[in-house]
C-alpha cells in the first residue's frame, strides 16, 4: 500500500505488538491522540497471537516489540513467506544494537516511546512503499543483531510514571514490596516497579 498520498484520507489499518499491556496503551493512545490516518484494529501481546492477527487482519503497519513472552519478534516475521506490511520495531536494545537498525535501514523506537519520535516514524512509514527490499532489510538486521556478543541485556521496567530501561548488569538487588518489586542499582538509584517480584 503506498501512503504518499493522504488528500483522500486513507486509513492505515495498524496492529500494536507488545506483551506488556501498559506500552500497548500507551502506544496505541499515542497514536489515536497524535497521528493522522492511523486506525488500530487490534492489538496483540505475543508471536501467537500476533501471527494470528496479522494473518486475520492483513495490516498496513505493525509495530512490533522486540522481547515477547514467547519468543522475539523476529521469530514471528520468520513466519510469513512475504512481509506486505511496514513495520516500526519498538526496542529497550542496547546502543549497538539501535546501530544495526540504523545500518539496516529499519525504523524502530526506543522505549520509552516519545510522541515527537512516534509521528516522525509514522509519516516515514507513510511514504514507503511495500517490496522485497523489507525483507532483505529485516534479514539484514537479525544478522547485525545476532553476529554482536556486545549487545548489553536490558529490562523495561513499567512503573507509575511510565517505563524505565534498565541495564541487566546495572541492577544490585530486586526485593519485594507487595505488588511491587523495588530495584537496587549501581549509583545508590532505586525503581519500583509496577510488577510483583515473582514476574522477574
Amino acid at each position: 500500500m503506498n501512503f504518499t498520498d493522504n488528500s483522500n484520507l486513507t486509513m492505515i489499518r495498524t496492529i500494536v505488538v507488545d506483551d506488556e499491556k501498559p506500552s500497548r496503551e500507551v502506544i496505541s493512545n499515542y497514536l489515536r491522540d497524535y497521528c493522522e490516518n492511523i486506525q488500530v484494529i487490534t492489538t496483540a501481546s505475543s508471536v501467537k497471537s500476533a501471527f494470528i492477527a496479522i494473518k486475520k487482519h492483513n495490516p498496513d503497519l505493525v509495530f512490533l516489540d522486540i522481547e515477547l513472552g514467547d519468543g522475539k519478534g523476529f521469530d514471528l516475521l520468520t513466519m510469513f513467506e512475504k512481509i506486505n506490511f511496514k513495520i516500526i520495531f519498538v526496542t529497550a536494545y542496547s546502543e549497538y544494537a539501535i546501530r544495526a537498525f540504523r545500518v539496516s535501514a529499519i525504523d524502530y523506537l526506543l522505549k520509552p516511546v516519545k510522541i515527537d519520535e512516534l509521528k516522525e516514524a509514522v509519516e516515514k512509514a507513510k511514504t514507503f512503499r511495500n517490496d522485497n527490499a523489507d525483507t532483505e532489510r529485516i534479514a539484514s538486521l537479525i544478522k547485525n543483531l545476532s553476529g554482536s556478543p556486545t549487545i548489553q541485556p536490558t529490562l523495561t521496567i513499567p512503573h507509575l510514571k511510565g517505563f524505565e530501561v534498565l541495564k541487566v548488569n546495572e541492577i544490585i538487588m530486586c526485593k519485594a514490596d507487595g505488588y511491587c518489586t523495588e530495584f537496587y542499582l549501581t549509583g545508590k538509584r532505586k525503581v519500583i516497579s509496577s510488577k510483583n517480584l515473582k514476574n522477574y
